[in-house]
């Protein structure tokens, strides 16, 4: 074995973006595949992706990693705000804000309204109340948000922190019973979104409005409907399993 390799095999992480790297200057699509990308484009996406990468390794919020969220790339900008989410800083909730509010794909607002929450911070709950209530807002991206407050609801100590605790939870309840509403015309990410939220906040009282799910059409609203139940019957609290990933 080299001691080139040796070295390698010391420091994974090193490694890691290397063999990313590798693997991105391989997958890049030539020229008559992706007519209007040009060479210097794809070298730009690369070197951006790497950024990202590096970011997440070291768990930095920096300039270069906050840059991309402006980036023409909608891909990339979505990389960057998820890439902020698992780095997990406080101080990424601002420019995430932004995003959610400002940028024009659904994409890169659901990436923004996900990365918010799991950073788990309260300075965040603002911006994905007024993603929930913009009434033009696309239902992936009220889904994330939705699914966020249920995230931050989770992180808080419900002892010292009722009244935070209680407006995510009337947000969620609304969103809840909205869809319940709806029947069988409820929106399916979004319902999915709001009982893994109602589930994660603790929202023992929502187990009824939850358990109207059970005649849904959708074989995953009517389990998230089953732990519901299973919720009403027991003394403690079912820790939250996402049903909206099943």
């Amino acid at each position: 074995m080299s001691s080139s390799h040796n070295n390698l095999s010391n420091h994974p992480a090193s490694f890691g973006l290397i063999v990313v790297a590798a693997l991105l200057c391989a997958l890049a699509p030539v020229s008559d595949a992706q007519p209007h990308a040009s060479p210097d484009v794809l070298t730009i996406r690369r070197d951006a992706w790497l950024r990202i990468l590096r970011a997440e390794d070291k768990r930095l919020v920096d300039s270069a990693l906050l840059e991309l969220l402006g980036d023409r790339d909608a891909q990339t900008r979505r990389r960057a705000a998820l890439a902020l989410g698992r780095i997990g800083e406080s101080s990424a909730i601002a420019p995430l804000a932004s995003l959610l509010a400002n940028d024009e794909h659904m994409s890169v607002r659901g990436a923004a309204a996900f990365a918010i929450g799991e950073i788990e911070a309260l300075e965040g709950v603002a911006a994905l109340r007024t993603a929930l209530h913009r009434a033009e807002e696309a239902e992936h991206v009220r889904a994330r948000a939705t699914e966020a407050l249920g995230k931050i609801a989770a992180a808080l100590a419900p002892e010292k922190q009722v009244d935070q605790l209680r407006v995510i939870q009337s947000e969620i309840t609304k969103v809840l019973s909205d869809e319940a509403a709806r029947s069988h015309q409820a929106r399916r990410e979004l319902a999915l979104a709001a009982i893994t939220a109602a589930l994660r906040a603790r929202m023992s009282g929502a187990a009824l409005t939850i358990s109207e799910f059970l005649a849904s059409d959708d074989a995953r609203a009517r389990r998230c409907g089953q732990h519901a139940g299973a919720i009403a019957r027991a003394r403690g609290h079912l820790k939250a399993r996402s049903c909206a990933r099943r």
